[in-house]
């Protein structure tokens, strides 16, 4: 159902919260006090964002099975990067809110880093999930994301699949260089 965008045409900032209770803890939408004040709807669908967030919790546990990123197959550490980006443009589309805080909700929830779950969602933005590799380790994966050009990551991938760049001191030095060469254009 699309709730808020039929009466207004801005995208509602929320957070996602973990409330800690005396019988353990609970998930909380929180909006500020003048969002909701302009729009009582929002009390309204508050949860069932919170269910979709649920949602999104248990398809990603549905692919962990460790707690480390290093051990998921490439593949799968996409797939979770996916989800998470297609789950908040969901939320914004369908019920106006945008939660501005989801990487840091999910790692939470999951127990996993927040720079981890970073790494996932930039992995799937950055790489289309035909050209994962499951041979390159997620370590160099993650040193290539830090390329701030996108084609430099991509050429960065090739000499890594060619075994041009086989170390993770190779990598770094690339993308120093090529980072370098993009501040300068």
């Amino acid at each position: 159902m699309n709730y808020v965008r039929e009466n207004t045409f801005t995208i509602v900032p929320a957070m996602i919260k973990r409330i800690n209770k005396t019988n353990g803890y609970t998930t909380e939408i929180v909006f500020s006090f003048q969002d909701v004040m302009n729009n009582k709807q929002l009390l309204i669908i508050k949860e069932e964002v919170k269910n979709e967030f649920n949602k999104l919790i248990r398809k990603i546990n549905n692919i962990i099975t460790t707690n480390r990123p290093s051990n998921i197959p490439r593949k799968d550490v996409w797939k979770i990067g996916h989800f998470i980006i297609e789950e908040r443009k969901k939320i914004a589309n369908n019920y106006g809110i945008d939660i501005t805080n989801i990487i840091e909700a999910v790692a939470e929830e999951l127990d996993l880093s927040g720079t981890s779950i970073s790494y996932m969602v930039k992995f799937s933005d950055m790489l289309p999930i035909n050209k994962v590799n499951e041979k390159i380790s997620w370590g160099k994966y993650q040193e290539a994301m830090k390329l701030i050009n996108r084609t430099d990551f991509n050429q960065c991938i090739t000499l890594i699949k060619k075994g041009k760049l086989k170390t993770t001191k190779e990598i770094r030095s690339y993308v120093r260089q090529k980072n370098k060469e993009s501040r300068a254009n």
